[in-house]
């Protein structure tokens, strides 16, 4: 009868897994194209209650409804994908047995009953991702476990003479033991699941047994349970990207052009930045002969302006420029070899324009340009004795003209 009731158990639930794959028009996906999660992810809390039945083929004495006894469960569960995971769970309660078949009267047996519990590490497959594809809303889910544990009883005795209760506190008793279950998982919400599980656990008969009656090696606890299982966050599932061997290689190809077209850029900005240097070079030079030109008739005028008798020598500086640059040495030397064979005294004049600066500065600018060109002479070889320094500031030092630049002078007579 027991083997009846959990074939047709076990057809139901191949059935109604399969049923609701097929109903469920949610797209399914396969487990493996998700991701491993963390360590805190996917984690459930199972708890219920139901009941249990030990059979050894020794002790199978009496109605087997006779010998169920209750059970109750707790378990803390952890998914690694949709298709694996594992649990750590305490079930059981108590277990009994009979001594001998009831007489015709009917007159009660003596039996023997034991407190059991069975702490066990499964490992848990889901069968219906695993066949049928992953749906996160699906309503129902096959899974099945199997694993090992230690079962610890102590025994509790009663005889039916008497109705008397012997509690032997100090007779635990341990032994290992395997387990193999299926839980029919039914979805609530998207935090809570019911479940209905059959399990079969394997163990020895142990003290437990021993001693009162001629008993089997091992025994089989078969149970029954229902509970409810809550999931914590975060319960859904990562997708693995697909890998596209072709979009890698068009990313790479576009990077690589992408670097030669800056390597172009670089050496035709290289290229542009030598020829506007060059272009650069060949304008200041064009630049600087055309104000040399333009300078000649300069002098000239100052020649004819102040008089070329009296004028021994005429030296022109930039804007706010107070030193001798090369060309205004070379007139400086022509200058100091004229005066060299002479005992005149000459005079250095310094002038400035009154067009930019402050009337202070000028005068100070005047005179540093007068002082630049007597110490250039006295280098070149003039008596200092000879030569005498004055600032004339912001006079007019060329008559009939009122450039700045014309201005900016320093005349020796």
């Amino acid at each position: 009868m027991k083997k009846i009731v959990m074939t047709i158990a076990l057809a139901l639930s191949v059935f109604t897994m399969t049923a609701q794959a097929q109903e469920n028009q949610e797209p399914a996906k396969r487990f493996k194209g998700f991701e491993t999660n963390s360590f805190w992810d996917n984690w459930e809390l199972s708890f219920g209650g139901g009941a249990q039945l030990f059979k050894n083929v020794k002790h199978d004495k009496g109605p087997w409804t006779d010998r169920i006894t209750p059970s109750v469960f707790i378990s803390a569960n952890k998914w690694i994908t949709p298709i694996w995971g594992a649990r750590l769970k305490v079930d059981g309660y108590s277990n009994k047995i009979f001594s001998s078949t009831p007489d015709p009267t009917g007159a009660r047996q003596d039996a023997k009953e034991w407190y059991y519990f069975y702490p066990h590490l499964d490992v848990m497959a889901n069968l219906t991702n695993w066949i049928c594809g992953y749906k996160p809303h699906r309503f129902y889910n096959a899974v099945l476990s199997g694993g090992f544990g230690l079962v610890v009883s102590q025994d509790k005795t009663y005889y039916t003479d008497n109705e008397s209760y012997d509690l032997n506190s100090d007779n635990f008793n341990y032994e290992y033991s395997a387990d193999l279950s299926l839980n029919n998982v039914f979805r609530l919400s998207n935090a809570w699941n019911f479940n209905v599980e059959v399990q079969a656990t394997l163990t020895k008969d142990g003290k437990s047994v021993q001693g009162y009656a001629n008993n089997g090696r091992f025994g089989t606890v078969l149970s029954a349970q229902a509970g409810f299982t809550y999931k914590f966050p975060k319960r859904d599932w990562k997708e693995v990207s697909a890998f596209d061997e072709d979009t890698y290689k068009n990313r790479i190809a576009s990077l690589e052009q992408d670097s030669k077209s800056a390597n172009d850029r670089a050496d035709q900005s290289s290229k542009e930045n030598k020829q506007l240097k060059d272009q650069l070079a060949k304008e200041r030079a064009k630049k600087q002969s055309t104000q040399i030109q333009a300078a000649e008739p300069v002098h000239d005028t100052i020649y004819q302006s102040v008089g070329s008798d009296n004028a021994d020598g005429v030296i022109f500086f930039g804007f706010n420029k107070s030193t001798l640059n090369e060309q205004n040495h070379q007139v400086v030397k022509m200058i100091a070899d004229k005066m060299k064979g002479s005992n005149k005294t000459y005079t250095v004049t310094g002038y400035a324009d009154k067009q930019t600066g402050s009337k202070t500065a000028n005068e100070k600018i005047a005179k540093k340009r007068a002082q630049s060109v007597r110490n250039a002479l006295v280098k070149a070889g003039v008596k200092s004795s000879q030569l005498k320094v004055e600032s004339k500031g912001t006079k007019t030092a060329i008559q009939g003209t009122k450039k700045a630049e014309l201005n900016r002078v320093v005349i020796v007579k």
